[in-house]
């Protein structure tokens, strides 16, 4: 929660003055996207057919922290905080755009429509 918390407000900060751009941020945000699906597709790939409920969660586990400790996508050549890396994940995965679990999707779609028949 720190880390989300930090990362979102710096962004707003400089956004707010206009030390980045949204459309910056926006291209930054989309990176750390496409780097994750590589990571997550690598993970459902490893997975057996019949892997159980438990093995999916400990693989999603698992991406978790490789993709969160890894800082392979910095937002500037100078600035790589790992608090920021981390944080933009949680925002992304706030909006359903990256998730750990290799059913993450459906059950996000599932959420959503559950929601929309309520």
């Amino acid at each position: 929660m720190m880390d989300y918390y930090r990362a979102y407000n710096q962004a707003h900060a400089w956004v707010d003055n206009y030390l980045i751009g949204i459309d910056e941020l926006g291209r930054y945000q989309e990176e750390l996207v496409d780097e994750w699906e590589r990571h997550f597709d690598r993970m459902v790939r490893k997975l057996p057919a019949d892997a159980t409920e438990e093995a999916r969660q400990q693989a999603g586990d698992d991406l978790l922290w490789q993709v969160l400790e890894n800082v392979t996508v910095p937002i500037r050549d100078q600035y790589d905080q790992v608090f920021f890396h981390r944080g933009q994940h949680h925002c992304l995965a706030d909006e359903a755009l990256v998730g750990w679990h290799p059913e993450f999707v459906q059950r996000v779609e599932a959420l959503t429509s559950q929601a929309a028949h309520a």
